[in-house]
């Protein structure tokens, strides 16, 4: 899950200035304001997570988020519009925010006697996606342009879910 997420989130935060300008045709400066405002959206889904987790539990907040949020982004994406554009990464940002901490709650209490290890692997695969995404939307972009490359950010959330889901279905079977 934090794979896909991290591949998401700093595949996002390398192109999104560069997206908007080129492709949505926006200032530099408003450029700026869309990333800050997707953050914005990623620091208030941390301040709500426990809130929501506690109400309809982390892993439905996972899946959920992580496809409605591939939805949304992928539908902004698509409509080609500035405003939309902002819009749907803000709320992207919201509605997967909260993916790296609790995935690390959830991690903790699954080994709670091995957390220096869990935090190794989960930070290890983090890097691996920090890497991945801004390479895959680069290379991407190079290639076929980067409203193009852009579509990654929203596709990995889609298999993130499905990665969230499985622990699911794993966490039903009976021992």
């Amino acid at each position: 899950v934090v794979l896909f997420y991290a591949v998401h989130q700093l595949g996002t935060t390398a192109w999104l200035p560069l997206y908007l300008e080129s492709t949505l045709s926006v200032r530099p400066a408003v450029a700026s304001v869309g990333l800050s405002l997707y953050w914005f959206g990623i620091i208030t889904s941390r301040f709500f997570a426990s809130m929501f987790a506690s109400r309809i539990g982390e892993m439905r907040v996972l899946v959920w988020g992580s496809i409605i949020g591939g939805v949304v982004l992928m539908g902004s994406v698509l409509i080609a519009s500035p405003a939309v554009a902002i819009i749907g990464f803000i709320l992207t940002g919201f509605l997967t925010g909260a993916t790296i901490p609790l995935v690390m709650a959830l991690a903790y209490a699954h080994l709670p006697g091995r957390t220096g290890s869990v935090t190794a692997v989960v930070y290890g695969l983090m890097m691996v996606g920090r890497l991945i995404g801004p390479w895959s939307i680069g290379s991407v972009g190079d290639r076929f342009g980067l409203d193009v490359g852009i579509i990654i950010a929203a596709a990995v959330l889609f298999v993130a879910a499905v990665a969230a889901y499985l622990v699911v279905l794993r966490d039903r079977r009976p021992a």
